[in-house]
């Protein structure tokens, strides 16, 4: 007999998602103060999409369980899609118990930073000079105009898979709706 329900059994004893990413280009870490547990995601994305989605974690068969269902199901979603992951979890698990929803705390805090990660790491590249338009990747008006010149664009959606501009929260939309006004009026 487990120690743990049959499904957290069975991610625990052989996570799929568990190891680590050689090309990843996010990543975090966060700990837990309230079992002491330690979870580390790593994250592949290329043009907004996940690709990859990797954890290792020091904890208890909960944690490791919803860090795994969380990893495995992320793959191939947009990195700005709306993942709950709470309704995740219980699908595939089932309800945790309240002394363990502290787990699927840690996973989904770990989650936000390692988004967060990425999103900062894109918007470093702004040198604000150029007026910044997408604040959640970092792309200045400059970068758009040249990417709708280069590529010919003429939708917002080509506006995003070229430079990512739009991908995030998508109040930057009717500023880039704008922007190919103006580009191609002029």
């Amino acid at each position: 007999m487990s120690f743990y329900p049959a499904p957290i059994n069975k991610r625990f004893l052989n996570p799929g998602s568990a190891g680590e990413i050689k090309n990843g280009n996010t990543q975090a870490a966060t700990a837990s103060f309230v079992c002491g547990a330690v979870l580390q995601i790593v994250l592949r994305v290329e043009n907004n999409y996940i690709c990859e989605a990797k954890f290792k974690a020091a904890g208890c068969g909960y944690l490791f369980a919803a860090a795994d269902v969380l990893c495995e199901k992320a793959v191939g979603k947009k990195i700005n899609e709306g993942l709950n992951i709470y309704d995740v979890i219980e699908t595939e698990l089932g309800k945790f118990e309240n002394s363990r929803q502290h787990c699927v705390e840690l996973v989904w805090q770990t989650w936000q930073a390692a988004v967060n990660d990425l999103r900062a790491a894109e918007s470093s590249g702004w040198n604000g000079e150029d007026a910044l338009i997408c604040t959640c990747f970092g792309v200045s008006e400059q970068t758009i105009e040249t990417a709708i010149g280069e590529n010919l664009l003429t939708t917002v959606a080509e506006v995003t898979r070229a430079c990512r501009a739009g991908a995030g929260c998508g109040s930057c939309q009717p500023l880039i709706e704008d922007i190919l006004a103006d580009v191609w009026r002029n």
